[in-house]
């Protein structure tokens, strides 16, 4: 069941009755003049939405598509002097930068060393692993630090306090004794 709310202005109706026209036939055409409204404009927004849906869907299997037709197509790299420094798909050329950038020498900041490069030296890959791994062992120490330290201070407390104890009980034992065997 739709429920259709409108307004209906009598004073503007009673204003528009013309010769010959009845107060109910103009009320009776307001009302469907309302009713078609509110319909065909429900009717315009759901339209809408789907046609929106359709042309999204539409829209975005084309451009995978183009995407999947792009990564597959050959393509010719060549220097300045025209020299091919590279004959393949776009997603070869890609994986070829990446694998380039990850296992090609760095200096101890990780940036890319230009031009001459000494034999042995780390990848960028190789580089960044490092850099984790020392990070990760700084913390685990500084965690394992932190509860070294807690415990160590919660037995040297429990010692001293053992010891306080036994020393005043010492004290007090003597003075107890000292007063016993003076009388």
């Amino acid at each position: 069941m739709t429920i259709i709310k409108f307004e209906l202005d009598t004073i503007d109706l009673v204003d528009e009755i013309q010769d010959g026209e009845s107060f109910e036939g103009l009320v009776i055409y307001s009302v469907k003049n309302q009713l078609q409204k509110e319909v065909t404009d429900k009717a315009k927004e759901e339209v809408t939405k789907q046609i929106s849906d359709i042309t999204c869907d539409i829209v975005k299997t084309a451009i995978d598509s183009k995407i999947a037709k792009l990564m597959e197509e050959p393509i010719v790299l060549s220097d300045r002097w025209g020299k091919k420094t590279f004959l393949g798909s776009v997603e070869d050329y890609i994986k070829r930068q990446i694998d380039e950038r990850m296992l090609h020498p760095v200096d101890a900041n990780g940036k890319i060393l230009k031009g001459c490069t000494i034999a042995g030296q780390e990848t960028w890959i190789e580089w960044n692993t490092k850099k984790i791994i020392e990070k990760e062992i700084t913390d685990s120490i500084a965690i394992l630090n932190r509860e070294a330290e807690r415990k160590l201070q919660a037995a040297v407390k429990t010692e001293l306090k053992e010891v306080t104890t036994k020393i005043a009980e010492g004290a007090i034992h003597n003075a107890v004794g000292k007063l016993l065997i003076k009388d």
